[in-house]
């Protein structure tokens, strides 16, 4: 008998696979504003995803970023609450 060395294929693997891709993708489109910006980052609490979020962020206009100034401060203060003083390197 011949071992074959099998793909990573369980259904989880191939959901987080395409969910990942799909995440990146609509990050990456034209149709991602600032408030599906701010509720993935606030619904998606993986680190990676954060810092693609938070980096997108960065890019968003000043204008947006003062219409939700108060999303943003009450995110905050749930990962101090949830993590400490650690979300701050």
């Amino acid at each position: 008998m011949e071992d074959k060395k099998e793909k990573p294929t369980s259904i989880s693997y191939i959901k987080n696979k395409k969910t990942e891709d799909s995440l990146t993708l609509l990050i990456k489109s034209e149709f991602f504003d600032a408030h599906m910006l701010f509720y993935y980052l606030y619904n998606n609490l993986k680190p990676g995803v954060q810092d693609v979020l938070i980096n997108k962020l960065f890019d968003t206009s000043s204008d947006v970023i003062e219409f939700y100034i108060n999303q943003i401060r009450f995110f905050l203060s749930v990962l101090w609450y949830l993590k400490g003083p650690k979300i701050f390197p």
